[in-house]
């Protein structure tokens, strides 16, 4: 997630989690936050991509990203 410069991580971290409740926060820079949410959260996904749309701004999120960790980046990590 690519945030503002008001944003907070602990207010953005609470939101995603009213909707995914087993996320986590990997990282964090004064730029961005990455999550990691488990497979197999694909209707919870769905619905946090729809509020994220309606509601990113409200939370301090410029614009976000989803993208799927595979064996080969989990063992490079």
């Amino acid at each position: 997630m690519d945030k503002q410069e008001q944003c907070s991580s602990a207010c953005v971290t609470q939101f995603i989690q009213e909707h995914i409740g087993n996320v986590v926060l990997e990282r964090e820079s004064t730029a961005e936050l990455i999550y990691g949410i488990k497979r197999g959260q694909s209707k919870q996904i769905e619905h946090l991509i729809t509020t994220l749309d309606q509601q990113k701004e409200t939370i301090g999120i410029n614009s976000y990203g989803l993208s799927m960790t595979t064996i080969e980046d989990v063992f490079l990590r």
